[in-house]
């Protein structure tokens, strides 16, 4: 709190994620925060406008959300049918559950999540789950844990279903990188 006071900021942007409720009250008694729940395409097309309006660049944030919209119209993304265990770290095993962007983006990409629980954020999964949800495919998210392309054989192995390591960016990352996202998932169906 004291290095970004020290900064004297005109405008803190948070994440309701990344940030603890703690800090943002802390940084609100000081300074203007404006923080984003994104959790699917619409609310990053709002947060995008949002931070355009009180930026004063609506014109910028315009134009990126419009790109992101036409990307995703232009790929025609057919639902694959195949359920998808979505990891994001391992000892624990963690996984991206129904409540996050990511689930949106597995739903977008054609995929459905074999985590159901409506509720669920990133809960910590036993392999007696893996092996109970018998996943048509493991997804290795690139991110938070680096999970390479080595982990692909031992977890294929591991759990009967084929692991295939995924560009955590493209999956977990709003903003204006989405643009890129579409045209990813179509080639990630094309490999799968």
């Amino acid at each position: 709190i004291e290095r970004i006071a020290a900064l004297k900021p005109d405008l803190i942007l948070g994440n309701a994620e990344e940030n603890t409720r703690k800090s943002i009250l802390e940084l609100e008694r000081l300074f203007p925060v404006w923080l984003s729940d994104v959790k699917d395409l619409e609310s990053n097309r709002e947060m995008m406008l949002s931070i355009g309006e009180i930026t004063h660049r609506r014109d910028l944030s315009g134009d990126w959300s419009k790109r992101i919209d036409h990307a995703f119209s232009q790929e025609h993304l057919p639902q694959t049918g195949l359920k998808v265990l979505y990891l994001i770290w391992r000892d624990p095993w963690m996984a991206a559950g129904k409540d996050t962007f990511i689930n949106s983006m597995i739903e977008a990409a054609g995929f459905e999540n074999v985590i159901t629980d409506p509720d669920s954020r990133y809960p910590v999964v036993t392999e007696e789950q893996i092996n109970a949800w018998s996943p048509d495919l493991i997804f290795l998210s690139t991110e938070p844990y680096p999970f390479k392309n080595e982990h692909e054989t031992e977890l294929t192995h591991l759990f009967g279903s084929p692991a295939h390591t995924v560009d955590g960016a493209l999956f977990s990352w709003y903003g204006s990188r989405l643009v890129h996202s579409p045209a990813y998932f179509k080639s990630l169906q094309l490999r799968v």
